[in-house]
């Protein structure tokens, strides 16, 4: 048998901290929570289990994707200074990035660090190939043994909108998008929008 290099166990470790213990399921929302505060529960939630980007893509243009073992891609841009007037970098705004994703079944954003404590603005301008049924939209922040899910999760129509999490901690912060209906015959949904945080 061959030992485990200290690596190897912190990693393992970690691992173990954000999925949770085993049989609990994945974190549900707290029905009595509409605010900002974050909710631990464990059950039946109709969320799939967390996942950790397999491999992480830097492009030149200065975005990054996040991919994902199942297929699923997240893409975003961050917000960069541009070098001159003739950069081809887009400057965004401090406090927001774009996006892009596609997904099967889920798909996980990028994470990102709020300055302040704030609202916490997740827009998606649309959801193709989702065949008029609704998708669910959930934050959630890094805490020190894993993620928890804050507020309420948010149904979201195929023609996207504008979707707050007013009076967040400051903290990091990710969205994870979602089909509830995972089996029915939509596939290979493409959503977009922004990100925007104190």
């Amino acid at each position: 048998m061959r030992a485990l290099s200290l690596r190897t166990i912190t990693l393992l470790a970690a691992a173990a901290l954000v999925a949770g213990p085993l049989g609990t399921g994945p974190a549900s929302a707290d029905p009595g929570s509409s605010d900002g505060s974050t909710s631990a529960t464990s059950g039946a939630g109709e969320t799939p289990a967390t996942s950790e980007p397999d491999r992480v893509v830097t492009h030149e243009d200065g975005s990054t994707t996040l991919v994902y073992s199942d297929g699923a891609t997240f893409t975003s841009q961050d917000p960069v200074a541009a070098a001159s007037a003739q950069s081809r970098v887009s400057v965004l705004a401090a406090g927001s990035f774009g996006w892009s994703s596609t997904y099967d079944v889920s798909v996980y954003s990028r994470t990102w660090t709020t300055g302040a404590a704030g609202d916490v603005w997740v827009d998606i301008a649309s959801i193709s190939n989702c065949g008029g049924k609704t998708h669910r939209l959930a934050l959630y922040r890094q805490g020190a043994v894993g993620w928890s899910q804050v507020g309420t999760v948010r149904t979201v129509s195929c023609g996207g909108g504008s979707y707050v999490w007013r009076g967040v901690a400051q903290g990091t912060y990710r969205f994870q998008l979602w089909d509830p209906d995972s089996g029915d015959a939509y596939r290979a949904h493409a959503a977009s929008g922004t990100v925007r945080h104190p």
